[in-house]
């Protein structure tokens, strides 16, 4: 299977080189869009072939499951290289050229969404074989972040349809959730149960029944923190049908639908009893501070949305990670940034970038690990990068003293203005002048509770980054200042550059 992956991308690199970089056309976009649809539409037949006889056969690589991941991984592959030669596409105009976009994509949305309720249909023969859940669900959140990423830019590039795109874009997603489900939470019995919890540092159990109503109300809450945490390999969620498990319910002394139970080396840590979402959230976000804060992660992770959990490695993050993305603050070259128009009295640049939990949120007092501006409510910031980016969202956090006696108090920033691979900061008249890569507009609402604004890039636009110039325009309010306390780049980075070829220009010699 995995010679065959290899090859599928080798073949995914050949055809990508033969599109030019940005060419790409909107006869072009509907073809590979068409090419998804055929690929998708030749594994209806194979998943329909699935039974409780060669179901299992995956343990061996034969009956139609491996056929079916070699498929998805086939069409990961097709859809990656779609994506690629539509960065940089020019916007595409209404009419014909929108309409038949739009068109082929609600024909892929059909097609695989016929797919994928045949998957979802055949879950249930496999609840006491749950080893087939994981490599299908595996695949099946690749196929989502691929669709994904092509949904948006297809949004971005044909505005004309924009509405029409994303509500099929949405529907897909839907589907596609549910089929994940459905194979993450195939049923285990007793003797795999015990040795799931004993042998995974944490786990974090639904119990359940299909009848039960609460249990529903709770359920996207459960696939949410179990997206949440996907990355931590110590801690496991798993959903028990109480019906289909009784056993294993019964050993448990679950008396109450739904019952949340979290272990931690095989013994019970947590039990919520009942639909309590905020205590659900609560427990399972300490689960994570204590588990990144003890290192007992692998690979990157996702804090909580309220923004209280530390991230990997200890570093503090006040808000969640998208999945498939990761925290590359870290990519920054922190002595090529330049800040203009700050406060002396505040901190420097640096303190922007650190990894620790604001000060402001503790409540500690003598510490100044924040920035304001100076003169005005306008700041001009400049990172070079240590290697090419690929940008998915800045989390951009503010906290600034609560006291509304107070005239002078620092204000959030409203309007911030991005500009990319710049060689040099930009002076302010300068930045006034240029037009930007993208406009951002902050108000109350942004802002979480750990004072964190979660800021969507348009993707597109932020391929084969080598510098970021972050613009305050203004402050929302009527004050003088504003304020920054942390600044984090989600996404990808690229292989490292030459930071020698950086250019810092300053009114002065050495500035």
């Amino acid at each position: 299977m995995r010679f065959s992956l290899l090859k599928s991308v080798v073949a995914a690199l050949a055809v990508c080189s033969q599109t030019a970089f940005g060419q790409i056309t909107p006869a072009q976009v509907v073809d590979n869009i068409e090419a998804l649809t055929t690929k998708s539409q030749a594994l209806q037949a194979p998943a329909q072939r699935i039974s409780i006889i060669n179901g299992p056969l995956i343990v061996v690589g034969l009956g139609p499951f491996p056929a079916l991941i070699t498929g998805f991984t086939d069409i990961v592959s097709t859809a990656t290289v779609a994506i690629s030669q539509m960065q940089g596409m020019a916007d595409v105009p209404a009419g014909p050229p929108s309409d038949a976009i739009f068109d082929a994509f609600r024909e892929f949305v059909r097609v695989h969404q016929v797919l994928l309720n045949i998957l979802i249909g055949k879950a249930g023969l496999f609840n006491t074989v749950p080893i087939i859940g994981q490599p299908v669900a595996a695949v099946l959140r690749s196929i989502e972040k691929v669709v994904d990423t092509a949904a948006f830019m297809l949004i971005d590039a044909v505005e004309s349809r924009a509405e029409d795109l994303q509500s099929q874009a949405q529907s897909l997603k839907g589907t596609i959730t549910v089929a994940i489900g459905s194979y993450e939470g195939l049923n285990v019995s007793k003797a795999q149960f015990d040795k799931l919890v004993k042998e995974t540092p944490y786990v974090v159990v639904d119990f359940y029944a299909d009848w039960c109503g609460p249990c529903k109300q709770m359920a996207p809450l459960f696939q949410q923190l179990s997206e949440t945490a996907a990355e931590i390999e110590s801690v496991k969620f798993l959903k028990v049908d109480t019906e289909a498990n009784s056993d294993v319910a019964a050993a448990h002394q679950v008396t109450a639908l739904p019952t949340f139970m979290v272990f931690k080396n095989g013994k019970v840590l947590e039990k919520i009893q009942g639909a309590d979402p905020r205590k659900l959230q609560s427990v399972v976000q300490r689960l994570a501070a204590e588990v990144l804060a003890g290192g007992g992660a692998s690979g990157g992770a996702s804090s909580s949305g309220s923004g209280s959990g530390s991230g990997s490695g200890g570093v503090w993050k006040g808000a969640e990670l998208p999945r498939g993305y990761q925290d590359i603050t870290d990519q920054i070259e922190p002595k090529g940034c330049e800040l203009l128009n700050a406060d002396d009295d505040a901190g420097s640049v640096r303190v922007l970038f650190d990894g620790s939990k604001p000060s402001a949120l503790d409540k500690k007092e003598g510490v100044k690990d924040w920035v304001e501006s100076g003169e005005d409510d306008q700041l001009l910031l400049f990172m070079p990068f240590q290697a090419m980016l690929k940008l998915h969202t800045l989390h951009i956090t503010s906290l600034p003293p609560s006291d509304d006696n107070d005239e002078d108090a620092p204000m959030r920033p409203r309007t911030i203005h991005l500009y990319t691979n710049k060689p040099h900061n930009l002076d302010f008249a300068e930045a006034d002048d240029t037009p930007p890569t993208q406009v951002i507009e902050l108000s109350e609402k942004d802002w979480n509770a750990s004072g964190t604004a979660n800021v969507s890039l348009r993707y597109v636009k932020f391929q084969n980054i080598t510098s970021l110039v972050l613009y305050v325009v203004n402050g929302d309010g009527d004050g003088d200042k504003v304020r920054l306390d942390r600044v984090r780049l989600v996404g990808d980075s690229g292989e490292k550059r030459e930071m020698g070829k950086l250019e810092k220009i300053g009114d002065e010699p050495g500035e």
